[in-house]
C-alpha cells in the first residue's frame, strides 16, 4: 500500500507538530443520530461508515498532492477486541488483533459498492478467529531469531493509516457512574471528555479512532509530524469530519418530503 501523501520531500514548512501529535474535532450529537440513521438505512455500522469515509479522505487527500493513481493500494488497519469473559478481572492491557481492508484508490469513485465491500469483510470480525490471525503470524515469526527485528525495520509501509472505533466510552466501564447531563460523576469529579489513538509507525502516517461520549463523537487524528505540519494535519482532520458530515446531510436530504406545486 502507498502513505498518506506528503507535500513536500523536505520537511514541511510551518507550524510543526509536537509530541502528542494529535487533532481533535467534535461531531455534535444532531450530526451523530443522522450518521446512526444512515448506516441503519444502509445496513451497515458507524463503523463502516468510518473507514468508507477514511478511504476517501485518502484518496482526495493524495489527489490533491497529485499522487493519488487509481491503481494504488490503500490498506487500513482495523483493531479488533480479543477480549472475552476470562479477561474480566485483567487489569488494562491491549488485547487486540488487527483486521486489514485493502483497497484501490479507485475504489472510492464507487462508494456504494466499496460500502459494501466494507461491510461484507467487517462483518467476520464478530468471529474472532480473524482478529487472531496477526497474533497468530507473529507468533511464528518470534520462532525466527532476528526475523521480527529485521521485519520492523523495513522501509515499506505495512498500512496507510488506521482506523479504531472506541464507540461510547462508557460501556467501557464495568459499573455504572452517576450521569450529569450524560457524563460521568464520581464524587466530586466530572469525566468531561476522553481522547486517544493508536500508534503509528514509519511510513504508516496516520491513526485515527472515534470516541462516543454524551452523545458526541470525538474523532482524534494522529499525524506523523516528521511529515506534516499541525496546519495540514488540521486540514486532514476538517477533510474527514466534513465527509461524515456529508454522509449524514445525504439522509436528510433524501428524508425531505418535497413541497407540492399544486395551487
Amino acid at each position: 500500500p502507498v502513505p498518506v501523501a506528503r507535500r513536500r520531500k523536505t520537511r514541511p514548512v510551518g507550524t510543526p507538530l509536537r509530541y502528542p501529535a494529535m487533532i481533535s474535532r467534535t461531531v455534535d450529537e444532531c450530526q451523530v443520530s443522522q450518521l446512526k440513521a444512515v448506516a441503519a438505512a444502509k445496513g451497515v455500522t458507524l463503523n463502516d461508515l468510518y473507514l468508507l469515509e477514511m478511504f476517501r479522505t485518502i484518496r482526495d487527500w493524495n489527489r490533491a498532492q497529485g499522487r493519488g493513481r487509481d491503481d494504488q493500494w490503500l490498506r487500513i488497519g482495523m483493531p479488533t477486541g480479543l477480549r472475552s469473559s476470562l479477561h474480566a478481572r485483567m487489569p488494562a492491557a491491549n488485547v487486540v488483533g488487527y483486521m486489514f481492508l485493502a483497497r484501490r484508490s479507485g475504489a472510492c469513485d464507487r462508494p456504494d459498492e466499496l460500502l459494501a465491500g466494507i461491510q461484507r469483510q467487517t462483518s467476520l470480525a464478530v468471529n474472532k478467529r480473524f482478529g487472531r490471525i496477526i497474533v497468530t503470524g507473529l507468533k511464528y515469526v518470534q520462532k525466527v531469531p532476528g526475523l521480527l527485528w529485521c521485519l520492523l525495520r523495513l522501509n515499506g509501509c505495512f498500512c496507510t493509516a488506521y482506523l479504531t472505533n472506541v464507540g461510547d466510552i462508557r460501556r467501557q466501564f464495568h459499573v455504572r457512574f452517576p450521569l450529569q447531563e450524560g457524563r460521568c460523576v464520581a464524587g466530586n469529579v466530572t469525566l468531561e471528555a476522553l481522547t486517544g489513538s493508536p500508534t503509528i509507525r514509519r511510513n504508516t502516517r496516520l491513526a485515527v479512532s472515534g470516541l462516543t461520549y454524551a452523545g458526541t463523537l470525538v474523532i482524534c487524528l494522529h499525524c506523523d509530524p516528521h511529515c506534516f505540519t499541525r496546519e495540514e494535519a488540521e486540514q486532514l482532520a476538517d477533510s474527514f469530519v466534513s465527509h461524515l458530515k456529508q454522509n449524514s446531510s445525504s439522509q436528510t436530504s433524501s428524508n425531505a418530503v418535497p413541497q407540492s406545486n399544486a395551487a
